[in-house]
């Protein structure tokens, strides 16, 4: 099973989760078709119950298209805290984003900033930004992360 999808800023990859012998991982194939190759390798702890989604859950691309984002719960031991992560589109380790936790996001315009929910909502009703009394509001939290880079 393959599923979100996410094209390459250029047109030219197109980044996934796949599901295949029931592990879920993130892998790229060319947008003209081909075989899937693989880019993430650490075992997955699904399958999730619908609260908690999906493990290593492609959410798109740095804006210079050479990495992959996708949230992850491989640092989690007991509780299923997930983390932002990076891979390289031509392989390799994934990188930890700086925020501890987080369940999705999305890069600012220029890559410097990143807006993030701190934990996995995807699956849940309460999305709003905003909430009527008695509602439980998403708080969304921004990282600088040209400042991480910078130390």
């Amino acid at each position: 099973m393959e599923v979100f999808a996410k094209f390459s800023p250029d047109g030219n990859w197109i980044a996934f989760t796949g599901q295949y012998d029931g592990d879920e991982q993130v892998y790229v194939i060319p947008a003209t078709g081909g075989v899937p190759r693989q880019l993430t390798f650490y075992p997955a702890k699904g399958p999730f119950t619908p609260r908690w989604g999906w493990d290593n859950q492609v959410y798109g691309w740095t804006k210079d298209g050479k990495q992959i984002v996708f949230k992850s719960q491989r640092d989690s031991w007991t509780l299923p805290v997930a983390r932002l992560y990076t891979v390289s589109v031509d392989g390799g380790p994934a990188e930890a984003l700086p925020m501890p936790e987080a369940g999705s996001g999305d890069f600012s315009p220029d890559g410097a900033r990143m807006v993030y929910s701190p934990q996995s909502r995807d699956f849940r009703p309460e999305k709003a930004l905003w909430r009527r009394p008695g509602e439980q509001a998403l708080h969304l939290r921004s990282e600088n992360l040209r400042r991480q880079a910078d130390h």
